[in-house]
């Protein structure tokens, strides 16, 4: 069976452009995580805006965690602005995800002029992270937001991990392997 619509005539003008934000003391929260795949040792952030006139837009930014890049300090910037900055001391393999991801933090969103791939001029966003001081910089329904985003992101791993194939429930202080909707699995206890 065809399922027919009526599209009309659609506006393409639009299609492929690219309005960055430009505001100050944004508040974005970190929704996904990626490695870059054209550029070595470069996470991807996927981040949206959580407040203001901009509320649920989307800013992407590149960031080298390579210790010799000269632009290794963005790295260290973002950590700072998610309240975990970056220690010396700490072992060379980390969980970049459980630090960042779901974390809300204050940026400033401004634009730069450069190239892309075909040598085309063209603008860019550019994020400007600004450090996390819950307690002297950032005000108390700034601290309650942060607060409940980080706790509502919690819940929702938790909840994820429970309610997944995989997991394990504690039944009488004993832990066992919780069934997914395809187990049936007669050794489960219940």
């Amino acid at each position: 069976m065809s399922l027919i619509i009526k599209q009309g005539k659609q506006d393409i003008s639009q299609d492929r452009t690219f309005n960055p934000i430009v505001a100050k003391n944004v508040m974005l929260q970190i929704v996904e995580i990626k490695l870059d795949e054209n550029y070595p040792d470069t996470l991807v952030l996927d981040m949206q805006v959580l407040d203001g006139e901009f509320k649920n837009r989307y800013v992407v930014d590149r960031i080298s965690y390579d210790p010799e890049s000269p632009y290794s300090w963005k790295y260290r910037s973002v950590r700072k602005a998610v309240g975990v900055p970056y220690s010396p001391d700490e072992p060379p393999n980390i969980d970049i995800e459980k630090i960042l991801l779901n974390k809300a933090l204050r940026v400033d969103l401004s634009t730069r002029k450069g190239k892309d791939k075909e040598g085309n001029e063209r603008e860019y966003q550019n994020v400007s992270y600004k450090p996390m001081v819950i307690q002297a910089a950032t005000s108390p329904t700034d601290a309650e937001k942060i607060k409940a985003i980080q706790m509502r992101a919690a819940v929702e791993k938790d909840v994820a991990s429970i309610i997944s194939p995989s997991s394990t429930v504690a039944v009488n202080k004993m832990t066992v392997p919780f069934p997914g909707p395809e187990s049936d699995d007669d050794e489960v206890p219940w």
